[in-house]
Parts: C-alpha cells; sequence; structure tokens
C-alpha cells in the first residue's frame, strides 16, 4: 500500500509539472500535418516517462492501461494501438499517432499537362518538361518520367492486394506489399499509399519507389513531372 501510495504520488506530481509546462512537449513531440511523432529516445529521458507520455495522449484517448502495454518497448514494431480517435504504432524509435478519421484518398485521373491535384492527404503537381538541360531531383517526392512510354491519361489510386510492378534497378517483378514491409512503412501509413498506373503497369509508387519501365535515359525527349506533398513529409 505504501509502495502503490507513494507512485500516485509521484504520478500526480509529473502531471502537475506537465500541466504547469515545466515539461515541454516539444522537447519530445514533433507534430506533421494531422501526425504527431513522439521521439522515445528523448522521451525515455524525463523522469517518470509513461505518466508524461500518458498525459501526452490523455487527449487523444488513450487510456493508462495502453501506455503500460507501450512501454514495453519498441520492440513491437508495427503493432497498432487504439482510441476511439486516434491510433497509434511503433516506428523503429519513435512512436506515431495519427486521426482515425483522415480523409481517404480517391483514384484520380492526370492528363498530359501542367496541373495541380488534390485526393485524401495529398496535393500533387505536374509539368511536362523538355529532356535537354533537365536536372533529375533524387527527393522520393518527385518522379520525373519518360513522357513518350506513359499513356495518358494516367491513373493515381490507392494500392490494392496483388499490385506489382519492377523497381528502379531490378529485373523482376515486385510486390508492392512486400515493397512497403521492406521499407519498413508503418501500417498506419499504408493506407494512404498510392500508385500511378500507366494503362495497366504500374508506374510509381508514388513517395516511394520508381518503376524501371518508365524511367529517364538517355533517349528520353520529354519528361512528365510530378511533386506529390502529404503523409510522405513525413520521411523527410
Amino acid at each position: 500500500f505504501v509502495q502503490a501510495a507513494g507512485r500516485t504520488a509521484q504520478r500526480l506530481r509529473l502531471v502537475e509539472t506537465f500541466v504547469q509546462g515545466i515539461i515541454d512537449r516539444s522537447s519530445f513531440i514533433e507534430q506533421r500535418g494531422n501526425h504527431l511523432i513522439i521521439d522515445l529516445a528523448k522521451l525515455g529521458k524525463l523522469p517518470g516517462w509513461q505518466t508524461v507520455l500518458y498525459q501526452a495522449l490523455r487527449p487523444l484517448g488513450f487510456n493508462y492501461a495502453q501506455i503500460d502495454q507501450i512501454a514495453a518497448g519498441p520492440h513491437q514494431s508495427g503493432k497498432l494501438f487504439t482510441s476511439p480517435t486516434h491510433q497509434l504504432n511503433f516506428d523503429r524509435q519513435r512512436l506515431l499517432v495519427s486521426p482515425l478519421d483522415d480523409e481517404h484518398p480517391q483514384g484520380i485521373y492526370l492528363q498530359a499537362a501542367a496541373a495541380a491535384y488534390a485526393t485524401g492527404p495529398w496535393q500533387l503537381n505536374t509539368r511536362l518538361a523538355a529532356a535537354a538541360g533537365y536536372r533529375l531531383d533524387p527527393q522520393a517526392h518527385i518522379a520525373s518520367l519518360d513522357a513518350d512510354k506513359l499513356q495518358f491519361p494516367l491513373l493515381l489510386r490507392p494500392w490494392q492486394k496483388g499490385d506489382a510492378f519492377r523497381p528502379l534497378g531490378m529485373r523482376g517483378q515486385k510486390k508492392v506489399s512486400d515493397l512497403l514491409i521492406d521499407l519498413k512503412v508503418p501500417v498506419n501509413l499504408k493506407k494512404d499509399v498510392m500508385v500511378l498506373l500507366s494503362g495497366d503497369e504500374i508506374a510509381w509508387v508514388a513517395g516511394y519507389r520508381l518503376s524501371e519501365d518508365f524511367k529517364v535515359t538517355a533517349a528520353t525527349r520529354q519528361i512528365f513531372e510530378i511533386s506529390l506533398h502529404g503523409n510522405n513529409d513525413l520521411y523527410q
């Protein structure tokens, strides 16, 4: 009883400290869009970090029993914890918290012209450019494709079970589901992953990997460029 009372008193002191702002949320929590990223290494340095985490997550509907499970450690990578309004999962050395009511992306068609589009959490910009003098951008959220190899209009849609393509630099086919596992994409972000189709072929797993079949080469005359912004900002 004495030990339990001592733990309760310590929790109350930590709660008061958190409420008074002495413990700064920004020291271990970063907000990107609708997502919260909690750095476990920084959090673990705080005294009574479980109580601190509870106070940070309580407004999102998580309870102390769930925090006890989360405290078991990051070896639970991929496991989801759900509150009435949010879901939380381990993503290596961080926790990723996302709202359950995020707008899900729908399929949209892209024309061979400069334009702006939006679907779900994503915003896209497209343009055509001459290959001469064009510099390839290595950032994952920008795709540069050989325009002459594409069949317009292109379809950008959520990935589906069974989707497969030939990733850049590979000879054989690979399932999109396997690619996302290899890249350790968090479970609660997989639902928003999009694929770009030219005809029936995947030209780009948006934000993650281009197809070998539509890459820019020395013979390319015109380039179709797509820039994607949204949830993949978590990986920039």
